[in-house]
C-alpha cells in the first residue's frame, strides 16, 4: 500500500474530491486534504491511534514516501487527523476516502493456502 500511495496518491485523492468539505474560497485547510486522506488510509490498515500514526509519519521512510514527504519534511499535528475524519461525516459522501482505495490490490485481504482456513501462506525454504 505504501508504494501504491507513493505512486498514485494524487490520482486517488485529487483536491476536487474534497471540494465540498471546504465550500468557501477562504476556508481551505493549510494541508491539502489528499495528504491526511493518504495517512488515514494507512492508519486504518495498521490500526494505529492518531499520535502513533503521526510518529510513523515523522520517522518512517515508507510513510513519508506514501505521503510524498522528503527525508527532512515534517509531519502535521495529530489533531489534524481527528479534524479530517470529522469533516466528511457532515458531507454527502462520508466514505469517500475509503471508497477511493477500495479497488486497490494492496487493501485486499491476504490469500490463504488451499485447505487452510486462516493465516498467510507458510514461507518456503531456499535450501
Amino acid at each position: 500500500m505504501f508504494a501504491f500511495l507513493a505512486e498514485h496518491r494524487e490520482a486517488v485523492f485529487p483536491e476536487a474530491m474534497f471540494a465540498d468539505m471546504h465550500p468557501s474560497p477562504d476556508g481551505h485547510p493549510s494541508v491539502p486534504p489528499g495528504e491526511p486522506a493518504c495517512v488515514v488510509v494507512l492508519q486504518v490498515l495498521h490500526g494505529l491511534p492518531d499520535v502513533e500514526t503521526v510518529r510513523h509519519l515523522r520517522c518512517d521512510l515508507w510513510w513519508k514516501a506514501a505521503r510524498g514527504l522528503g527525508l527532512n519534511d515534517r509531519a502535521f499535528d495529530p489533531s489534524l487527523l481527528a479534524y479530517f475524519r470529522r469533516r466528511p461525516t457532515r458531507s454527502r459522501k462520508p466514505d469517500r476516502t475509503f471508497e477511493a482505495t477500495a479497488d486497490c490490490p494492496a487493501t485486499a485481504p491476504p490469500k490463504v493456502n488451499a485447505g487452510s482456513t486462516t493465516g498467510p501462506p507458510p514461507s518456503t525454504s531456499a535450501d
